[in-house]
């Protein structure tokens, strides 16, 4: 009974939490194809297995891509800005996938000057409107070069216009 999140993640903390736990996988789509139409079909097959298991929980690793520590912590600092933040299951990276973020004075900001949210994916975004926190520690993953954010959405908090739009 392995998650792939484990893979990355100290997760002992979190998979002993009581309640179904829904690992969400890798999301690819064609970047001609991103859009809020596409996003939209994953929430609603989303929402459709998670009631069909009765989840409790949906987690998995969310990627930015990138590897540049700088551009990390000004992410993770905006999403502290937005509330989006926790160390509420304290999954801390393992010891491969551990690296060091900078601390950021100031209003986070992209260091090559661009908007900081160009760099979040479109269903990271979408999981943060939904009501997910990510932990505040991501994982260097080597392999596929770029950050993993421990993304939660527990599912009693899933925001109302989510609800709304999707839960029957």
């Amino acid at each position: 009974d392995k998650f792939y999140t484990a893979t990355e993640f100290e997760m002992d903390q979190f998979l002993s939490r009581p309640g179904i736990k829904l690992e969400l996988s890798r999301a690819c789509v064609r970047k001609d194809f991103r859009s809020g139409a596409i996003i939209h079909l994953l929430w609603k097959g989303l929402a459709e297995y998670f009631q069909a298991t009765s989840a409790d929980y949906l987690f998995g690793c969310s990627s930015i891509q990138t590897m540049d520590p700088v551009l990390t912590a000004n992410i993770a600092k905006y999403f502290a800005q937005q509330n989006a933040l926790t160390d509420e299951y304290n999954a801390r990276p393992l010891k491969n996938f551990s690296c060091l973020l900078p601390t950021i004075d100031g209003e986070p900001k992209d260091p090559q000057g661009g908007d900081i949210r160009a760099h979040i994916p479109a269903l990271l975004k979408s999981y943060i409107k939904a009501g997910a926190k990510v932990g505040a520690m991501p994982a260097l993953d080597r392999k596929f070069r770029w950050m993993d954010f421990l993304t939660v959405l527990k599912l009693d908090e899933l925001s109302p216009n989510y609800k709304r739009k999707y839960v029957q």
